[in-house]
Order: structure tokens, then sequence, then C-alpha cells
């Protein structure tokens, strides 16, 4: 394992300082998170050097970093716009849709091309 281990390693530096990949995660400074499978969990995954310094974090499954982590599901109302059958041509689904989004939001009736 110790013999896999520095394999691994010596790779992952060797294709970190032979490509653009350094430069272009050096841009990327979100946060990392890994989910090794139970052979690579004891690889320093934390510590190789493209990733030092960053924010990393480890999961131990794909299943529970969905649950983990927040969904984006703000939806500012006032900054939202609806196109509804803008060529005119889908009637059964202007009808399903219009009154639904009429009734839940203040919506303005706008032509095509109308100001704001």
């Amino acid at each position: 394992m110790e013999e896999l281990r520095d394999d691994m390693l010596e790779l992952i530096s060797q294709f970190y300082f032979e490509s653009n990949f350094k430069k272009d995660l050096m841009d990327y400074e979100k946060h990392v998170v890994i989910i090794p499978d139970k052979c690579m969990q004891c690889f320093p995954w934390e510590s190789i050097p493209i990733l030092r310094g960053k924010p990393v974090s480890r999961l131990p499954s794909y299943m529970l970093a969905q649950q983990r982590l927040p969904l984006n599901t703000y939806l500012d109302i006032k900054k939202t716009v609806y196109v509804l059958n803008p060529s005119g041509d889908l009637k059964k689904t202007q009808n399903t849709f219009q009154s639904l989004l009429e009734s839940r939001y203040d919506l303005i009736n706008k032509e095509i091309g109308a100001d704001m």
C-alpha cells in the first residue's frame, strides 16, 4: 500500500507540473470535495501540491454529499422573467401555465420587445 501511495504521488506531481492544470486550478478558488473510494481513503489527497492551501473536505459517499451540500433554491421573483408562448403556437401550454403564473405572482403582461 505504501508503494501504491508513493507511485500515485509521483504521477500526480508529474501531471501537475507538466500541464496547465495547475494554472487552471489556481484560477479556481472554490471548495473541493473529495469522495475517495474505500481503497483510496488512506491517500493524503489534501496534501498533494495542487490542493495545498485550498479548502478541501472529504465525504464518504456521493449520497451524503447530495444530502449535506445546500442547494441554491432561493429565487427572487422580482428579478425573474417568464416568457410564455412567444410565438403563439403553444395554446395548450399557455393555458396550463398562464393562470398558475398569474395567480402566484403579480405578473405584468407585456408584448415581446416591450420595455420591462
